[in-house]
């Protein structure tokens, strides 16, 4: 299984390339607009998302971009997340 970005979200898939998760985004301006987050109920509980945040950081540093959380999961991640409050849109 690998994460992958695709236009508009970064996903999980696994080795048959069936998406199992996914992190889907507007942006708009240099900014990323977390819309949601999704993984497969098989999946849950493993830190998945997690890690779908943790390669849209990588993203924000290649792009010099900002993010703005909407869906409930990216705003709870980035406030566990301290450490990356300055990747958020002011």
């Amino acid at each position: 299984m690998k994460i992958q970005r695709k236009t508009k979200a970064i996903i999980y898939v696994d080795e048959h390339g069936k998406e199992l998760a996914a992190l889907e985004y507007k942006e708009h301006q240099n900014v990323y607009y977390l819309m949601s987050t999704y993984v497969d109920p098989s999946l849950r509980g493993q830190g998945i998302a997690g890690k779908l945040l943790d390669e849209l950081i990588v993203l924000l540093e290649e792009k010099g971009a900002t993010a703005s959380p909407v869906c409930s999961y990216s705003v709870s991640w980035f406030q566990k997340h301290p450490e990356y409050e300055k990747y958020l849109k002011k």
